[in-house]
């Protein structure tokens, strides 16, 4: 088995030298308030049961780098031969720091010295829940992943802006024909709900776009390469948007254009695991999951429609407390 790395983004969004940093920043220019929403860089408190849950549950992982704009966990490990943190002087031109921009990070992080050819990237509120193999996230050296049609969501503050600028790229090299060849779309395998969505798209002569997944997103380090060639002034100008700006692309991309080459192995996602938002009205969800059978992901995501953002991050770290109660090798 190749050896197969994890990498995950982490922002502590109430540390004072980090605060007074972006608001330097944040002020000399003109930033889409909805598309940089405070909740982006909230302090993430329940960061250690990413790493408990890695190794109960990932124990197979070769490396876990962990991409911080000069941050470090003060209970973070960092004599553990597995960790290494990289900070974004480390993949970033200097002239385009302090970046702000989750995007702009994301599509530079094949930069990372070391970085496996194979690699799984996270989110840190994606959290591996039970137990995994490697082939959940690579088979026969390719990254497993789902191939499904789906309309890009417009939405304030979402992310359909990027999407759309990803399938730009991706419908200037490939025709719907080929898309759904390359990426196996109505196969079987893929679930057959994402069979039926992929079916309900084909009538428009366009593709607009991919379904996007919640989940840990697994890639080749040369498909960032491979871009790289292909879209360097899309890339570049990302790169060097401190914050997230509408013209931006994302990492979506990377994962869009494996896709579209055919270039990984089809994975029932539904399988896999699950996305789960803490907004109010959908807590009781994440809360009856903690309480029953628990999938082997979970993202539970952070939202602006929190009436008390302290009584639910409470709740939610005593949830994984229960589950990941003993300290892990990789804290102090």
């Amino acid at each position: 088995m190749s050896n197969i790395d994890f990498v995950v983004t982490w922002v502590d969004g109430g540390d004072p030298k980090w605060l007074a940093k972006k608001k330097l920043f944040d002020k000399s220019i003109q930033i889409d308030e909805s598309m940089n929403a405070s909740k982006n860089y909230r302090p993430g408190n329940n960061f250690k049961y990413w790493f408990r849950a890695v190794e109960k549950n990932a124990p197979w992982v070769h490396k876990i780098y962990l991409v911080t704009d000069d941050q470090v966990p003060e209970w973070l490990n960092l004599a553990h031969p597995k960790i290494e943190v990289i900070d974004h002087k480390q993949i970033f031109p200097q002239d385009a720091l302090p970046t702000f921009n989750s995007n702009a990070i994301d599509i530079n992080l094949y930069k990372i010295p070391g970085l496996s050819e194979q690699f799984v990237y996270f989110n840190d509120d994606i959290y591996i829940t039970n137990s995994t193999t490697s082939e959940d996230f690579f088979k026969n050296n390719l990254p497993c992943d789902i191939a499904q049609l789906n309309p890009i969501v417009a939405v304030r503050g979402g992310t359909g802006n990027f999407q759309v600028n990803d399938m730009m790229v991706i419908n200037e090299h490939f025709t719907k024909k080929e898309l759904l060849k390359n990426g196996k779309m109505l196969s079987l395998k893929n679930g057959l709900k994402a069979v039926i969505r992929t079916g309900l798209q084909l009538p428009s002569k366009f593709t607009c776009g991919f379904f996007d997944p919640h989940l840990p997103l697994s890639f080749l380090k040369s498909t960032f390469e491979e871009i790289q060639n292909i879209s360097q002034d899309e890339l570049k100008a990302t790169t060097y948007s401190r914050f997230r700006d509408a013209r931006n692309v994302s990492v979506w991309l990377m994962r869009y254009w494996q896709l579209a080459t055919g270039k990984f192995f089809i994975r029932n996602n539904e399988k896999l695991g699950k996305f789960y938002s803490l907004a109010d009205d959908k807590q009781a969800e994440v809360w009856a999951t903690f309480e029953s059978k628990l999938p082997k992901v979970m993202c539970i995501n952070d939202s602006a429609n929190i009436s008390n953002p302290d009584a639910t991050d409470k709740k939610l770290s005593e949830y994984l407390d229960n589950i990941f109660p003993e300290k892990s090798s990789y804290e102090k």
